[in-house]
């Protein structure tokens, strides 16, 4: 469960809302017995769940939905309390007031890295970085080819190799290579289109596939037999496609996408950095962590070494 859904079921849990309503009945949007769910509670609902713009929005499709949810919610955590099932009070309390504190932390962070974003020229950053990487934006090279696929089902996988170097011969002596596709192929996904398998990356294929494919250079070359897990392969190369650089615009917004989370990320580290150093620097109680330790069947922590500490 997310920290905030787990946020969301504990808030709800929490509610002040178990004994009998005191609020006055024009506030009051929807009771079970005597559990109620107020205007109120639907705003701070909604506040939690959704940002402003969102918001109208949601309620128009999902009023109904949002009261039971918070109706439904009160009335299990009742019963849990009655049952006495699941943390108790003081637990519940604990994990509320934690919470808490992970919310405001968040809201702290995004609310410093707005700050540090703002008046930022995106598309600026984006292209000198763009100009300063140049080897990032290479496209990998492409073939074009098409195939002709043999499985050794059926059959012995002498048989299979001997089918497919036969299919070869033909191709080699100049027999269309796609009309031999539809009559031999058992790639169903390719044989119907004279074994044409388009563009592809060499990444995109099993290696000894791609690597057959890209060793042809010339338009029309034919390969040799290929053996892949999925069989027996002849393949015919339409043409090769260099790798090029891709336009700027292509990949602005992932550019853009990329330097706002790196700054982000930045941001936050600064943050804690030295907070981090002093927090984590402090002396433990040893004899307290000791006796914590204990309870779980761990090995005591060293003394300190009080020469070391000075």
């Amino acid at each position: 469960m997310s920290a905030r859904r787990f946020g969301l079921v504990l808030a709800v849990v929490m509610m002040p809302a178990l004994a009998v309503s005191v609020y006055a009945e024009d506030e009051i949007l929807a009771q079970y017995g005597d559990i109620t769910v107020t205007q109120e509670d639907m705003q701070r609902y909604v506040d939690f769940y959704l940002p402003p713009e969102d918001q109208a929005k949601a309620l128009e499709g999902n009023f109904h939905q949002y009261v039971g949810n918070i109706l439904m919610m009160r009335e299990l955590a009742r019963r849990a309390q009655k049952e006495d099932v699941g943390a108790d009070a003081e637990q519940l309390a604990w994990q509320q007031e934690y919470q808490a504190v992970v919310w405001r932390v968040k809201a702290y962070q995004e609310h410093a890295i707005a700050e540090a974003q703002k008046n930022v020229d995106w598309e600026a950053r984006a292209r000198e970085l763009y100009i300063a990487e140049p080897e990032r934006f290479i496209s990998p090279d492409k073939v074009d080819a098409a195939h002709i696929l043999v499985q050794p089902k059926g059959r012995t996988d002498e048989e299979a190799l001997k089918l497919i170097a036969d299919v070869r011969e033909k191709a080699l002596a100049g027999e269309s290579f796609a009309k031999l596709a539809e009559q031999f192929s058992e790639d169903k996904g390719s044989s119907a289109k004279g074994g044409n398998l388009g563009e592809f990356e060499a990444s995109q294929m099993v290696p000894e596939f791609a690597d057959a494919a890209f060793a042809l250079n010339e338009p029309g070359a034919i390969s040799d037999v290929v053996k892949t897990q999925f069989g027996y392969h002849v393949i015919l190369l339409n043409k090769k496609v260099p790798g090029a650089k891709r336009p700027f615009e292509e990949i602005k917004p992932k550019l853009i996408e990329e330097l706002q989370r790196n700054l982000a990320k930045r941001t936050v580290d600064n943050m804690l950095a030295d907070l981090r150093t002093e927090a984590y620097s402090q002396q433990l109680n040893i004899e307290a962590a000791n006796e914590f330790r204990a309870k779980y069947g761990l090995k005591p922590l060293p003394a300190l070494d009080s020469a070391a500490d000075q």
